[in-house]
């Protein structure tokens, strides 16, 4: 999967990103817009959403097996190791399952 640029442009207000990314036409919305999602071919996502959505759930997750297991857990290991083995377990049994974890991953590389 070809790398595309950010999910995110942080700090909008003084961030010289905003500039380029106006200059070029690229579409921006804040958080309080819908979001919208791309494949590795520019080609708007329609289960974008959704696949957000759950990125950020794994997130969550492991947000919250760090706060009950940082004694025992491997300090090498990082949050995209841990997203990793997670989406292994989404999709199952859905169509283009193997395709929807590689668009999760590459929002995750982000």
């Amino acid at each position: 999967m070809a790398d595309l640029g950010a999910n995110w442009i942080h700090g909008t207000d003084t961030n010289p990103l905003i500039a380029i990314a106006k200059a070029t036409n690229t579409p921006l919305h804040d958080w309080s817009e819908k979001g919208a999602a791309f494949d590795e071919n520019a080609q708007l996502l329609d289960e974008g959403k959704r696949l957000m959505a759950d990125l950020w759930a794994l997130i969550g997750r492991a947000f919250q097996y760090s706060r009950e297991n940082s004694a025992t857990t491997d300090q090498h290991v990082s949050l995209y190791d841990f997203i990793f083995e997670s989406v292994k377990h989404l999709y199952v049994g859905e169509e283009d399952a193997e395709r929807k974890r590689k668009q999760v991953l590459g929002f995750a590389r982000k």
